[in-house]
């Protein structure tokens, strides 16, 4: 499960994110910002090009979240899709790649790393 900013990708090659996070078992890419339509577009190409190498790909979903001003309600449903709807599984690891010094990322950073403390205690 991978979570990945438009914000974050401003900083870091997509190509070279995409290598990186090809090692780990992925079902599930959720990608957002403003433009996150056009990020969603490159990662299934990418997808759709290793599956020729790994038949594993072809089954990961891709979607994204496309915002210009992030309100609550998107964040609640940022984070539900990246932490509640149920891995395949039932075994997942979480990877996000959020800008943390843009205020939009930050706010879903925080909004998760508190879901993740009350699920916690």
């Amino acid at each position: 499960m991978a979570l990945i900013s438009q914000n974050f990708l401003k900083t870091i090659n997509c190509n070279n994110l995409f290598e990186s996070i090809k090692q780990y078992p992925l079902f599930w890419i959720i990608l957002i910002g403003e433009d996150s339509n056009i990020l969603e577009d490159e990662f299934d190409n990418l997808l759709e090009l290793e599956s020729i190498k790994n038949n594993n790909m072809l089954n990961v979903v891709t979607t994204n979240f496309q915002f210009n001003d992030l309100i609550i309600t998107d964040i609640e449903d940022i984070a539900y899709e990246f932490l509640f709807l149920p891995c395949p599984n039932g075994n997942c690891q979480y990877l996000s790649f959020l800008d943390l010094n843009h205020a939009a990322d930050r706010k879903i950073f925080d909004f998760i790393e508190t879901q993740l403390n009350n699920k916690t205690t």
